[in-house]
C-alpha cells in the first residue's frame, strides 16, 4: 500500500499542473478547486485501479519514449484528419466501414490500454472493445485497417516499454 500511496502523491502534482495549464487562471478559488479535483481524481484512480497500478513500473526512459511517440502520433492524427475530411467531402463517399479483430502481441495492461487509446485517437479508427489480447476496432475504410495491421502503432508501444527485450 505504501507504493500505491507514493504513486498517488506523484500523480497529484501532475494533475494539478494540467489543471492550471488548461484553465490558465491563477485566482485562489480556481486553484483550490483544481487542487480538490486533483486530490479526488488521484485518490479514486488508485482505489479503482490498484490491481493494475501494482504491476506498472514507469521510469524516466519510458516517459521520454512515450513523449517521442506522442509527438509522432499527433503528426499522424493531423494526416489522418485530412484523409477522413477528404473522404467525407467526396461526393462518392469512399468509405467501407468495418469492425476488425486486432490481436495484440503486447504484454501488460498499460501497454495494451495505451495502444487502444492511440488507435482511438486516430481519425477513422475507434477501439470498440478490449478483451485480453484482442482489440475490436471500427475502421471507416479498408486503408485504416491495413495500416493498423502493419503494426506500426504496436511497434511504437513495444519500443516505449522495451517489450522486445523482455524474456
Amino acid at each position: 500500500m505504501k507504493r500505491i500511496d507514493k504513486r498517488m502523491w506523484t500523480l497529484l502534482p501532475l494533475l494539478f499542473g494540467f489543471w492550471v495549464i488548461l484553465t490558465g487562471s491563477f485566482n485562489l478559488i480556481n486553484l483550490l478547486l483544481g487542487l480538490l479535483v486533483s486530490i479526488f481524481t488521484s485518490y479514486f484512480s488508485f482505489i479503482l485501479l490498484k490491481k493494475h497500478f501494482s504491476s506498472i513500473n514507469i521510469n524516466f526512459r519510458i516517459f521520454w519514449r512515450f513523449c517521442i511517440c506522442a509527438i509522432k502520433i499527433i503528426k499522424d492524427i493531423f494526416q489522418a484528419n485530412t484523409d477522413v475530411g477528404e473522404r467525407v467531402m467526396d461526393p462518392k463517399m469512399p468509405i467501407s466501414p468495418a469492425v476488425i479483430k486486432f490481436k495484440s502481441n503486447l504484454s501488460g495492461f498499460l501497454p495494451k490500454v495505451i495502444l487502444a487509446s492511440f488507435i482511438t485517437l486516430r481519425p477513422g479508427t475507434l477501439a470498440v472493445d478490449f478483451e485480453g489480447d484482442i482489440i475490436y476496432v471500427h475502421c471507416i475504410a479498408d486503408e485504416f485497417a491495413k495500416e493498423l495491421m502493419e503494426r506500426k502503432l504496436e511497434n511504437s508501444i513495444n519500443w516505449i516499454f522495451e517489450e522486445g527485450k523482455r524474456s
